[in-house]
């Protein structure tokens, strides 16, 4: 059986099917591409696997409503 994993199917699949330079969030003005996104979500998933954090480990966020939510959210997925 196959886990679902958010980050795969919300960038993962976009680089891999080109489309990597496209903007994947808009905030206040500034865009982020797929590829930057998903580069973001991986910083974060390499501070919380430092951190001690595994997988099946759970974590609370708290995180204001901007783009390092993004990149917390799929980092932990």
């Amino acid at each position: 059986m196959t886990q679902y994993n958010a980050a795969a199917w919300l960038l993962d699949r976009h680089i891999d099917e080109g489309r990597g330079d496209r903007v994947a969030i808009r905030h206040r003005g500034r865009s982020i591409t797929y590829a930057e996104a998903l580069a973001d979500a991986q910083r974060m998933q390499c501070a919380l696997t430092d951190l001690g954090l595994e997988v099946g480990d759970r974590i609370a966020m708290v995180v204001n409503d901007e783009p390092g939510f993004v990149s917390m959210f799929l980092g932990a997925q």
